[in-house]
């Protein structure tokens, strides 16, 4: 016989908040806080990774400054490491935003410091600083951080030139602020576009979380009516059943033939009423995860002939023979109930689609296979 097993049904734990939209909004600052610490630890990884092949550049182009610019790599290099390290603290947890504004202040820093030394505001090195501005974009800031630090970055960069430098050609001069500028602008904009998208994203998870769980709690009270259903209708069948057996029982010929199977005909169905019942309950039980097997050893004849008794009457009324062949010694170990429903199931159909005065054959014998002997 084939063995039946059940798999637990793993219950889904939803954690939305739907009491108030301060909670929604806590839940979206704590995923942000996350994203915030993930993308400024890959940017300060890429710093320390990046930076110091950059003095390969300064070997060829800046050869007298290359001491300088050396250390000035290696110290920032150094802090991105330190960040990227701190990035696994509960420490970082707490200062994540400031962690992101000193990445990309000290790099705008050091690329500011070698500007001055390599050609002030006619230096290609400006072009450092668009670098920093499209990073910050990658990070969840408000608006408002994001546009103090690009500020910053351009005071960095600005004022020193106004300062030291003697402007003697315009056109480099306002192309290279229009292009650090622009970059800023497009940050801004990327930083906001990003925030609306992920705000968006957020409450499409909120909204599916909440339908999951309505969807659960409609399904447990389903799964709560129809046990309730069942359980009411046993109780009248199970009185039905009762009268019915003790007249059946009759010993002193009370009842003409007849009377006899018109009873065992309400009996058979009222059985069948008793066994769809039962197993709507077990259905219900799956559905929780709390079916389970209970094996014996079964002597195989015996059942099958209960079988028979209730099966016979419903056969009758097609006009179809019903036999069952059984070994008188066979015996097996299963769950009696859950192969009972599937026999029955099996002579049902057959006795539903099998044309009126055919005959159904049900066996039951040892088979070998492959050295194994199994019961079928």
């Amino acid at each position: 016989m084939a063995h039946i097993s059940t798999v637990p049904h793993q219950e889904f734990k939803g954690t939305c908040e739907t009491s108030s939209p301060a909670n929604i909004q806590e839940r979206f600052q704590v995923e942000t806080q996350e994203l915030l610490i993930k993308r400024t630890r890959v940017i300060a990884c890429l710093g320390f990774s990046l930076i110091p092949p950059f003095i390969l550049l300064d070997i060829l182009t800046t050869p007298r400054f290359f001491k300088l610019f050396l250390t000035l790599r290696l110290t920032t290099s150094t802090i991105m490491f330190l960040i990227f390290c701190l990035s696994y603290s509960t420490f970082f947890k707490k200062f994540s935003k400031q962690m992101g504004v000193i990445v990309a202040l000290s790099v705008s820093l050091m690329i500011a410091t070698m500007i001055r030394f390599v050609g002030g505001y006619e230096s290609s090195y400006y072009a450092g600083l668009n670098t920093v501005i499209l990073a910050m974009g990658l990070l969840p800031w408000k608006i408002k951080d994001m546009l103090i630090t690009g500020i910053l970055i351009y005071v960095f960069y600005l004022i020193p030139i106004l300062i030291s430098d003697k402007i003697t050609d315009w056109a480099i001069f306002l192309n290279n602020n229009f292009f650090l500028v622009t970059t800023l602008l497009i940050s801004l904009v990327s930083s906001r576009l990003g925030y609306q998208q992920r705000w968006r994203e957020f409450i499409a998870k909120i909204n599916l979380e909440t339908a999951y769980l309505k969807l659960q709690e409609l399904d447990r009270l389903k799964t709560q009516f129809f046990g309730n259903i069942s359980h009411e209708l046993r109780t009248p069948l199970t009185l039905i059943l009762a009268p019915v057996e003790m007249m059946l029982k009759d010993k002193e010929g009370h009842l003409e033939p007849h009377q006899t199977k018109n009873l065992n005909v309400v009996r058979n169905n009222a059985l069948r009423l008793l066994k769809l019942m039962n197993q709507l309950l077990d259905l219900i039980k799956i559905d929780a995860g709390k079916l389970e097997l209970r094996l014996s050893q079964v002597k195989v004849r015996d059942f099958l002939r209960e079988i028979e008794d209730s099966m016979s009457s419903l056969a009758e009324q097609k006009n179809l023979k019903l036999s069952f062949e059984c070994e008188e010694s066979l015996q097996s170990e299963f769950d009696r109930d859950q192969i009972e429903k599937v026999v029955m199931n099996l002579i049902y159909n057959a006795v539903k689609f099998t044309p009126e005065g055919g005959s159904i054959e049900v066996r039951a014998k040892t088979v070998k296979r492959e050295n194994t002997e199994t019961n079928s």
